[in-house]
């Protein structure tokens, strides 16, 4: 989050610095830095948290599956198997 925040402040200065006829090599590469820090860190946090969206993709996944095969035939039949399926779906994948 820092970075994003600092990145602008960066720019801005070699912006500011590139008026007045000087360029300012540091705040053009803290600028790139903090640009490419900003972007590894939100991949790393998608690495980090994809196996736990898995593991809870499967566990929801499994409940729902046992839940439904423990309701009775007659449950089953008097509904439509279209709209259990799709709201099945929805919860899980909303997961």
């Amino acid at each position: 989050k820092l970075s994003n925040i600092m990145a602008p402040l960066f720019i801005g200065q070699a912006v500011n610095n590139l008026r007045d006829g000087k360029v300012d090599y540091y705040a053009i590469i803290m600028y790139a830095v903090l640009g490419f820090s900003n972007v590894l860190f939100k991949q790393l946090q998608n690495i980090i948290y994809l196996k736990v969206k898995q593991t809870a993709y499967a566990q929801i996944s499994e409940n729902t599956f046992r839940h439904l095969h423990q309701l009775s035939l007659e449950w089953h039949l008097k509904k439509k198997m279209g709209n259990v399926l799709r709201s099945m779906d929805r919860g899980v994948n909303s997961a």
